[in-house]
Order: structure tokens, then sequence, then C-alpha cells
């Protein structure tokens, strides 16, 4: 039955919120996409769609009158803003004009970005659950170009979804696709891409892919539609999602061995460079790679979803609008699963998720050679045939655009007019550009690749990857060859732009001095430097290593050649820097260097760590570089915070925080 008016938000909606939220704030986009498919999503959606809201629709007397319930649920409520498309649509079914707002409001959690978006029925009146079914749906952002764009709008249709509206907000610059599944699935796209629109809604010219359009499928489509006829566009906080797209900077990137865009930044802008990820998991042929991965990872404190079944209608009452998985329906080792899971039944999307793992290396290769033929650099001056770019680069034409054309279906560059051009992660591959990642491409399918193809190796026996391969440990091998050297230093400043964010959160006393050890190129003692125009800066490193940053640091600081194991380190310091050196060693070699700095540093003076510590539910990304440390260095790992602790504690320090960074990175704060 229809709700009465006027009364308080009922216990129904309450619970429908706080569900909301909750899903919102902890939910993995494998799991919101799962929700919307009704199965497990393909990788190409995971790796391109990220999750950014949960909507539902609640009856109150004013849109005021949920603040209360949300702050409850730890949401911080913005002000209401007027709804367009859900105030028309439930307009046309009551057959009489409607008010609806919108409360916008993050939820927080391990998911920055994540928001619950409310529509509030005001005005007297009544609201039905088939209307709350009809209105809820899971927002996800994406980014790329047209080809990228109608690739995903397939792959959405392949997956089982229908369209169900959409138009452009000329206001905001954001084009807006919904579709139709179990749940129903909201796409926001920055730009006008009304070609795409047209194909969407069925309205394509004569001549153009998908004429015949996909029909009405979406059942109330067509009071969906939007575009010319609303300059307000979306409506449902517009303003907002265009501000939150941008903030997004997702990149069309190139697909890692898991299916996970590993471009400028992966799809969650988790990754430190075009191949942090693929060439970690796609290493080499030889190698195993990483698989499984959701799009947003699994930060702290988010739930582990397994599959979820269809999530009954609102009718029923009997389970909510986003039903999270509970341990009872969990299969367990008394329990057969309900579907069979031999090789023989092994579905479609099961079999082409292994063939993504296994054809991780070739992404990698692939991407590399790009790099190392320069092929961003020749682009960089505009649009070239592949006739031009092959006499440019050195290459044969017909194996330079069949290598282009699979960087193209990856989204590193784009075909049009006959003519090859850049896109934004190709951008990433020019040796000019602002924080250029040609070097981490060369060096993950260049020196890395190798490594990585004696993987097994070091699972057999507990050697190094590395030295089996090379000869030598790595920073043996590069302080005897000076190319590969350079190449690993600028590979290393590709991943070090979260750096910016580490000074503001130092306690760098006026004048003082700041020591950073192991600070390899300077690239982090001149960001603190810059922001402390006062103090004086102290690197000490290996000389092969510490002359590099004589020119960059000029006269604020002195550089120091020295091997912090068996030198002593400068002393009398007001605060010491240890970026990404404690994960290179062994605890044993990390408390030999932590006792040398205990002996060097003042008492009470703070100690800085930055590291990516593996997290109480760890990420691929964090895993991803154990490996690495494993294969490609000798002793080194990545390491639980509380491996930390102890490993500090046992030279006299004391953790005191542990302060989030980009990309998965943290600074442990000890004194």
């Amino acid at each position: 039955m229809p709700c009465t008016v006027d009364a308080p938000l009922t216990s129904h909606d309450r619970e429908l919120v706080a569900e909301a939220v909750e899903f919102a704030r902890t939910a993995t986009g494998a799991a919101a996409l799962e929700l919307v498919l009704g199965r497990p999503a393909p990788l190409e959606l995971q790796a391109h769609l990220e999750f950014a809201h949960a909507a539902v629709l609640v009856r109150a007397a004013t849109p005021e009158a949920v603040a209360p319930l949300l702050r409850g649920l730890g949401v911080a409520p913005r002000p209401p803003v007027p709804s367009t498309v859900v105030r028309d649509r439930l307009s046309r079914r009551a057959g009489r004009p409607v008010r609806v707002e919108i409360v916008h409001g993050a939820v927080g959690g391990g998911f920055p970005g994540r928001e619950l978006e409310l529509f509030v029925l005001t005005g007297g009146h009544p609201l039905t659950p088939e209307d709350q079914d009809r209105e809820a749906h899971l927002a996800f952002r994406a980014e790329g170009d047209a080809v990228v764009l109608r690739g995903l709008h397939s792959a959405l249709l392949e997956a089982g979804l229908a369209p169900d509206g959409g138009g452009h907000n000329a206001h905001e610059g954001t084009s807006v696709l919904y579709f139709r599944g179990e749940h129903r699935l909201e796409l926001a796209l920055p730009g006008h891409h009304e070609a795409l629109l047209r194909h969407h809604l069925g309205e394509d010219e004569p001549g153009e892919d998908g004429a015949e359009g996909e029909g009405d499928r979406g059942g109330d489509r067509g009071g969906d539609r939007r575009g010319e006829g609303d300059p307000a566009g979306d409506g449902e906080g517009a303003e907002d999602r265009a501000a939150r797209s941008d903030a997004a900077g997702l990149a069309t990137g190139v697909l890692d061995a898991a299916g996970l865009t590993a471009g400028a930044f992966d799809a969650a802008g988790l990754t430190a460079g075009v191949l942090d990820a693929a060439g970690l998991a796609g290493g080499a042929p030889s190698t195993a790679v990483l698989g499984g991965a959701d799009l947003d990872g699994a930060p702290p404190g988010a739930a582990a979803f397994p599959r979820t079944a269809p999530h009954p209608s609102a009718n029923d009452h009997t389970g909510g609008l986003f039903p999270l998985p509970t341990n009872d329906s969990a299969p367990t080792n008394d329990s057969a699963p309900d579907h069979d899971t031999t090789p023989a039944h092994a579905t479609d999307a099961t079999r082409h998720h292994v063939l993504t793992l296994l054809t991780g290396a070739w992404r990698t290769s692939a991407v590399a050679t790009a790099a190392e033929l320069g092929v961003a650099d020749q682009l960089a001056g505009g649009p070239l045939t592949t006739a031009e770019l092959a006499t440019r680069v050195g290459a044969q034409p017909d194996p330079l655009n069949r290598l282009l054309r699979f960087l193209a279906a990856l989204g590193l560059f784009a075909h049009e007019d006959g003519r090859w051009r850049l896109t934004p992660a190709a951008e990433l591959l020019r040796a000019d550009a602002e924080g250029s990642q040609r070097d981490l491409a060369r060096l993950y399918g260049g020196l890395f690749y190798r490594s990585f193809g004696a993987l097994a190796h070091t699972v057999r026996t507990g050697g190094c990857a590395f030295t089996e391969v090379f000869g030598a440990d790595p920073f043996d091998h590069l302080a005897e060859h000076p190319d590969d050297a350079r190449l690993f230093e600028g590979a290393m400043a590709a991943g070090t732009g979260f750096l910016a964010h580490v000074p503001p959160l130092l306690e760098v006393p006026a004048g003082g001095t700041v020591v950073d050890v192991g600070g390899g190129d300077g690239t982090l003692l001149r960001l603190v430097l810059r922001s402390a125009p006062g103090a004086r800066g102290v690197l000490f490193d290996r000389s092969h290593v510490a002359d590099s940053a004589r020119a960059a640091l000029g006269e604020r600081a002195d550089v120091v050649p020295g091997d912090f194991f068996l030198d002593p380190l400068p002393s009398g310091g007001d605060c010491y820097l240890l970026s990404r050196v404690l994960h290179d060693w062994d605890d044993e070699r990390c408390a030999v260097l932590l006792a040398n700095l205990r002996a060097a540093m003042p008492e009470g003076k703070p100690l800085y760590l930055v590291e990516r510590p593996v997290r109480e539910v760890p990420t691929p990304l964090a895993l991803g570089f154990d490996l690495h440390m494993m294969v490609n260095n000798v002793r080194g790992r990545e390491r639980e915070v509380g491996e930390y602790r102890d490993l500090l504690a046992a030279a006299g320090f004391r953790l005191e925080q542990v302060l989030d960074l980009p990309l998965e990175m943290a600074l442990l704060v000890a004194r």
C-alpha cells in the first residue's frame, strides 16, 4: 500500500537509507556491478567504471527532515537541490505534479568520493515500493575517447543491461546514460557525447552504427530521455556529479593482466605508473599474474563481497534494494556450492577472466615497445599516418600498425581519419611530459620483465630472481651499469607525484635541518625544503645515487655519500626522512639501519617513514608490490603496520601515527 502523507520517515525508509549508506561506504566496485548485473562483472567493466554513489527515493515532509537520520549514519548532508528527472517521471506516473528534492552527502569509509544521493518526495504525495524500486540506482563514473566509450557502452549491453534513458547536462558538461538490469545503473561521462547518446537512445542517424537502436528496452525509458528540453540536464545534483567526475581523474588507461586500468592511473587512481600493475602482474611470459582484482581495491574496513543473488523487489519487503552478503550466504566446507564449478562447466566469463590473466605479459611488452620506440614523442606534434610514424621511429609499417591497433584497444592511442594520435594515457609516455612514465614502461618491460621470468626460481629456492637472471644483486648491478641505473632512477621519479602530499604533514622547525637517509635523487628533500624556506637539508645515499642530487638540491642541502649500514649517519638533525627504504631490506638489515638512525638522532626528534604497508584487508596493489620486492630485491618485502611497529620498537622508536597518502602509501611517524 502507498505510504500516507505527513508521517515521519517510515521505518522502512530509514532502513532503506541506512542500507544504501552502508553499501556505498563498503561495497567494492566489483560488488556494485555484480548487484546491477546479477552476476560477476566482466573485467573490462571493472577496469573502466568507478562506483560513485548509491541513490534511493524516500518520502518526508521536507528535505531537511532527513538530515538527523543522515548525520546519525555518519553522512554530512549538503543543502538540497531540486530534482528534474525523477520529479517529472513521478509526476507522469501520479498524473499530477509532484515535488522532489535531492540531498547529497559523502558517506566516508575506505573509498574516497563515495556518496549517497537521496531523492526526497515532499508535499503530501504517496510513495509506493514500486516507485522506490524503480528510482534506486548505482552510479558509476568513466572517461575516455569516443572509441573507448562506445566500446564500454557495448560491453554494458553485452553484459545484459538495457538502455533506460539518458541525456546531456549542457550547464555542467556531463552526459548521463541510464541502464537497467537487476538494478538501475547510471553512467556519468564528462563532456557532450552526442553520437553516443543518440545511439543509447535509439536515435542514430541513417548510416550510423546501431541505426536500429535498442528499441524501448528500458520500459520507462521514454520518460527518462532528456537533453534539449531540459536545460538543467540530469537535475540530480549534476553540479556535484560533474565535479566528482573531474576530481576522479579516470584514465582510459591500459588494462593490466587483471583487467585493471594501468594508464595514467588505474581506475581508482591507485597505480604509480603506466605499468605499475601490469608490470608486476604481467611481468614475463612465465609469470603468474595478479587476478580477481577489484576496480577500487579493498581499502581498510571494506567488506569482501561474495556473489550476491539478484535482489528481491521492494514489493516483498523481505530484502533491501542493496543487500549486503551475510555469513549465512557464504559457502562453507560443509555445504556444496549452488553451481558446478568444474572446468567442464566454466562460464565464458570465467574463461575470459583466466585468458585475460594469462595475456598480461603481452600488454606489458606492447606498452614497453611503444615507449622504447618513442611513439608518443613523435605524435606530440600532431597525428601521423602509420607510414609517417614508421619512418620516424624506425619501424616496419605493418607490425607497427598491429602494435598500435592493440594499444588503441587498451586506450593508449587513438586512430581517427587514417592517423594515430595521443590519448591522455599516452601523453604520459612522452619523454618530456611532467611525471613522464616512459622510463617506467621501459623498466617494467625490460630489466624487470626479464627478472620476472625467473619468478619460479624464487618460489622454489627462495633466491632472488633478479640475481639469478643478471648475476648480481639489484643494487650492485645498478652500481655497475650506469645506463640501467639512470633508467631505474627515471622510472622511480615517475612514481613520486604522491610525495607532494608529504611536506604539509611534517614538523620542520624554522631554520631546522632535515636529514634524508637513502634520499635518492633528492625529490622528497627538495619538496620539503620548498615548503620550509628557512630549513636546510642533508641527503645521505650511495655515491652513484647521491651524485645525481647535487645540482638539483643546490646550496640549501649537503650531499653526503655513504653506506647506511656501514657508515655513520649525519647527526644532529631536527627531523629524519626514510622514504621507501625499509621495504628494500629484510628484518635483520632494517634493524641495523634503524639502530644507526637511533644513534645519530637526538632524543625526541621525529623519524618519518614513507612506505606502502599491507593493510588489514590487503589490496592487489600492495600484494603485487610485495611480489615485486621478492623478485627484484634480494631481501625486500612489504610489511604490515604491526611489523613496522615491531621493527621500530626494537630500535628504540615508538610508532605514533600512520597517515594515509595517495597510491596506498602511508607516512609512519615515529620518535
